[in-house]
């Protein structure tokens, strides 16, 4: 039988991962209505997920969302410029232009 505080601190530790979670998510959704895009498919755990198996330590979340950001403009490059995609030139031109046109800073 679980003791209750047991179950407190493993609620507590994942209701951490449910919030960066939650803050990729938010970001993710900002990324695709500026882009335009509608042929992206939504993989934002998997990215997460991906993130988490290698910086999996409590105090590397801020290289963890980082890296979570890089495998899903990854995932929007490959959904865009992959060669049995159903995307035209058109759309590939658009992505081009709201890659050059973020703000780096």
């Amino acid at each position: 039988m679980l003791r209750p505080l047991t179950v407190c601190v493993y609620i507590f530790k994942n209701l951490k991962v449910i919030t960066s979670i939650n803050f990729f998510l938010r970001w993710w959704k900002d990324v695709l209505a500026y882009m335009g895009l509608d042929h992206i498919r939504d993989r934002v755990i998997e990215c997460y997920t991906w993130s988490y198996a290698v910086y999996h330590e409590k105090d590397l979340a801020l290289a963890r969302m980082i890296f979570a950001k890089l495998v899903a403009l990854t995932s929007v490059l490959d959904d865009t410029y992959d060669v049995h995609a159903y995307t035209s030139i058109e759309e590939c031109r658009m992505l081009n232009v709201a890659i050059q046109g973020l703000d780096t800073s």
